[in-house]
């Protein structure tokens, strides 16, 4: 999500966080100077995505809720021998 949003500029008055100031919360965990979570916009009203960083927070926040540990970058699934194998059935079905 960074990568996705990363040059974009703060916005609509600051409904919509650029990657500067969503940077800084992710550094901050997301918390004020107090201590409490802070409020983090979800974006144009009119779009029909959340913005970027509001995406990376609440991703974050499931994250912990869950107790999810993140996976290998590269599981078996998505492998260079899986995908050959899915490519070649692909293409035996559509006859190519």
């Amino acid at each position: 999500m960074r990568n996705l949003g990363e040059g974009a500029e703060t916005e609509l008055g600051g409904l919509s966080l650029g990657s500067k100031d969503c940077d800084d919360l992710w550094r901050r965990h997301w918390l004020g100077t107090d201590g409490n979570y802070v409020f983090v916009p979800i974006g144009d009203f009119g779009d029909l995505h959340h913005s970027t960083c509001y995406r990376e927070f609440n991703m974050e926040r499931e994250v912990e809720a869950h107790h999810t540990t993140p996976a290998s970058a590269t599981p078996d699934l998505l492998s260079a021998a899986k995908w050959k194998q899915l490519q070649d059935a692909a293409a035996q079905l559509s006859g190519d």
